[in-house]
């Protein structure tokens, strides 16, 4: 895998994913309220120092994506399910199968979103339910 081929997201695909993910399992109806930390998010796996990506590889900046959208709460409803659906796209258009279950997947979006895991066991996680396609 070529750790500067990492495929990011858009904002508005993120704004439409969390409108289909309430479409399709109910809500509070999309309202982005704080566009800005949607925008940090996206971001967060782009940062460098002195020329250098701070969080280097592909699987460590989406699981960053994945971590600071759940963290940021951009939405006011769905946060935890849109940023499970962005991180499994960007596993499939990085080059990675998730090979866990629904049960996997709540599991570490409530850790995330309720401070049990760090970034390293976020990492650990991801690592051991994904598979590379290369």
């Amino acid at each position: 895998m070529n750790e500067d081929a990492f495929v990011g997201v858009t904002a508005d695909a993120v704004v439409e994913i969390n409108k289909d993910e309430l479409k399709r399992t109910g809500g509070a109806g999309h309202v982005l309220v704080h566009a800005d930390l949607l925008d940090s998010a996206l971001k967060s796996p782009h940062q460098t120092l002195s020329g250098q990506l701070l969080v280097p590889g592909t699987l460590e900046r989406i699981c960053l994506t994945y971590e600071k959208l759940i963290l940021n709460h951009p939405f006011y409803d769905g946060n935890k399910r849109t940023a499970t659906g962005v991180l499994l796209g960007l596993l499939a258009f990085n080059g990675y199968e998730f090979v866990g279950d629904d049960d996997d997947l709540v599991q570490a979006a409530v850790g995330i979103a309720n401070g049990q895991w760090t970034h390293r066991e976020a990492m650990k996680w991801i690592r051991a339910r994904v598979i590379s396609d290369s």
